[in-house]
């Protein structure tokens, strides 16, 4: 009877072992699709269906496209003639996990739209370039390629949006002399196109005269701006980067503006050879001050008939003439666009206590419902 009454007691757990046994063995990761044309329909049939804190992936490989959703019916274009692999994975903290790969053969698309590969580039540092597409097409691109080797093929680099930044030598420093790269597009509708270039890299320095680099105060757009001086002008690629106290910024103007701060400005500029392949690199410093004379006023602004006028008082009042439409509104910004004050012209003169103000440029702007908005700078030096 003891046997028999523990056989009894035992029984539900026995039961519970074979039913998760039962649901393990039944686990099946599966999915449908259908298609209109070249847009694929997926759908996962994955049994039992887990609604918890699981993960789904679809992954999809085919001829130029590389395609990834977590959607539970997600949709993808199949633009080429081609055989797809597919693959839907489930993992996470689920009752059935696993993956499915299948293949689809796709054939019958037509392809009566034209494409062609293009790209710029232009190099950021002594390692690094800058991949721009300038493709064209007659339909969408759906997918970008970007392929660079060394001649030997011993590095391999890749991207895969419309524009791209390539790190040419990040494991063998400036070993090779130039690299190929390609450029694949491809279109909505099949369309396939391929652009190969010669990179030259810039590891060496030029045996050339170094840029001069000069600052020269524009009296009209008061301002300064930087400029390479040297004789003769060296062809090829500019690259200004520029330090103001902790800021950096860069910039590929021939001339970049260099704002008018009352600070020490330290300036490089990286010159990338594109005829011979090396690079130039100069550094110089500059104390930027702004004219004393600046101060006194700036060039009034005559916009249909009304006229702006300011200039500073000795009591640190800037004195805002306006002869249009009164009243009118006014914003003063700094530099870098902050808004500092918006004091309401009530007359023909109004004055501005500005003497919070640290030295630099400041930007005025007039607002009236008669005319266009006025803008002008003015200076202060302490």
């Amino acid at each position: 009877m003891r046997s028999m009454h523990t056989y009894l007691k035992s029984l539900p757990l026995v039961l519970f072992i074979l039913c998760v046994l039962s649901s393990k063995s039944q686990c099946r990761i599966d999915f449908t699709y259908s298609h209109t044309d070249s847009l694929f329909h997926f759908t996962n049939t994955s049994s039992p269906l887990d609604t918890g804190p699981g993960i789904v992936t679809w992954s999809v490989q085919g001829p130029g496209i590389t395609y990834q959703s977590t959607a539970e019916q997600p949709s993808f274009y199949f633009p080429i003639n081609g055989t797809y692999t597919v693959v839907l994975q489930v993992y996470g903290n689920v009752q059935c996990g696993g993956y499915k790969l299948d293949t689809i053969i796709v054939s019958g698309l037509a392809n009566n739209n034209k494409c062609f590969a293009g790209l710029t580039y232009y190099p950021t540092d002594a390692t690094q370039f800058q991949f721009n597409d300038a493709s064209t097409s007659d339909d969408s691109i759906v997918c970008y390629k970007w392929y660079g080797c060394t001649p030997d093929s011993f590095i391999q680099v890749a991207g895969w949006t419309q524009n791209t930044i390539l790190n040419m030598w990040s494991y063998n420093g400036c070993r090779y002399p130039y690299y190929i790269v390609s450029h694949t597009i491809t279109t909505l509708t099949g369309c396939q196109s391929t652009v190969t270039d010669t990179l030259h890299t810039y590891c060496e320095s030029c045996h050339l005269a170094r840029p001069t680099i000069s600052l020269q105060y524009d009296s009209i757009q008061q301002g300064y701006f930087l400029s390479d001086s040297s004789h003769p002008v060296h062809p090829g690629h500019i690259y200004w980067q520029i330090t103001v106290d902790d800021t950096t910024i860069f910039s590929e103007e021939a001339s970049p503006y260099l704002c008018c701060h009352d600070s020490l400005h330290t300036v490089c500029v990286n010159l990338y050879d594109t005829l011979n392949y090396c690079t130039l690199v100069a550094c110089d410093t500059f104390n930027a001050r702004i004219s004393p004379l600046a101060s006194t006023g700036i060039t009034p602004v005559v916009s249909q008939g009304a006229k702006l006028t300011a200039y500073l008082s000795a009591d640190s009042r800037l004195i805002i003439g306006y002869t249009g439409s009164v009243p009118a509104q006014t914003n003063i910004y700094d530099i870098e666009g902050r808004l500092l004050l918006s004091p309401e012209i009530t007359g023909r003169q109004t004055n501005v206590d500005v003497s919070r103000f640290a030295s630099g440029s400041y930007i005025l702007r007039l607002s009236s419902p008669s005319q266009p908005d006025m803008f002008s700078r003015f200076y202060i030096v302490r």
